[in-house]
């Protein structure tokens, strides 16, 4: 019943669900590389020090927000939405066989969602 329910799961229950930022990612993530600015990961410059954290805040926005490929591609300096998804699927290959970067981007979605485990 939905009583038993309320009784159960209480804390799940009255928590609202908070959404998480684009610019709530970006500053998560640019916590872990201060040499890169904000202004870095929103130009145009390619180099490997600001492409990758541009990479994991692209896939952290993806996971965590409901915007479009689109609408991220045009926070992250009017990147194209093929881009992004290039930058998604990247980052999820990596995943795979990058134990520090797995671990960075779970640290990363812990500090986002405030979960945890």
């Amino acid at each position: 019943t939905l009583e038993f329910a309320r009784r159960s799961l209480p804390s799940h229950l009255d928590a609202p669900a908070r959404a998480v930022t684009i610019e709530e990612i970006i500053n998560v993530v640019l916590e872990q590389v201060p040499d890169v600015r904000v202004s870095d990961l929103l130009s145009s410059k390619r180099t490997k020090s600001i492409a990758k954290p541009r990479q994991v805040a692209m896939y952290l926005a993806r996971k965590l927000t409901a915007h479009s490929l689109a609408e991220i591609g045009g926070y992250f300096g009017g990147r194209d939405h093929t881009t992004v998804l290039y930058a998604i699927d990247r980052i999820g290959e990596a995943l795979k066989g990058d134990l520090a970067l797995r671990s960075q981007v779970d640290r990363h979605c812990r500090a986002l969602t405030g979960n945890r485990s």
